[in-house]
């Protein structure tokens, strides 16, 4: 009788350990999601400054370092400081 009891408290302990482990990656699983929502909100409320700059950041990331690739940047920050307001 002793045994069995022993027995059924290992099991509730570990179904207990499984259900944190589950609840742990379900809050990650939730928090990732939450971030991006923000983000997707933003690119729908403001699709052409998004637009804009994404093209920014393409040329900033595509060209040489060179004075137009300084300008790119400094239009992508624009944009961005923009886009945060």
């Amino acid at each position: 009788m002793a045994d069995a009891i022993v027995k059924l408290q290992e099991q509730l302990e570990e179904a207990e350990r499984d259900l944190h482990e589950s609840l742990s990656a379900m809050n990650q699983k939730v928090e990732a999601v939450s971030i991006l929502v923000p983000a997707e909100k933003v690119i729908q409320d403001h699709p052409i400054a998004t637009a804009g700059l994404a093209m920014a950041a393409g040329f900033a990331l595509g060209s040489e370092v060179s004075k137009p690739s300084l300008i790119a940047a400094l239009a992508l920050g624009v944009l961005l400081g923009f886009e945060l307001k």
